[in-house]
């Protein structure tokens, strides 16, 4: 399954929010992006943030296919 999220009206994602989920590309707007919020997905290729105002610590911890923010 190629699951994608498109989320153009956010500004915060919470801690956690898509840990161990099976997300495999993410396009997000101008957000800052809380601890641990991708961890231990490790089905994430792909990240989209063309505005980030802030990463937080263990965000993309063991996401081991991830090849692009």
């Amino acid at each position: 399954m190629n699951d994608v999220i498109n989320i153009p009206n956010v500004i915060t994602i919470g801690e956690s929010a898509f840990k161990s989920s099976k997300l495999t590309n993410v396009i997000l707007p101008c957000v800052t992006i809380l601890n641990a919020i991708f961890q231990q997905n490790y089905s994430l290729k792909s990240v989209r943030v063309p505005l980030v105002q802030e990463i937080k610590s263990a965000c993309f911890m063991s996401c081991d296919s991830l090849t692009d923010i």
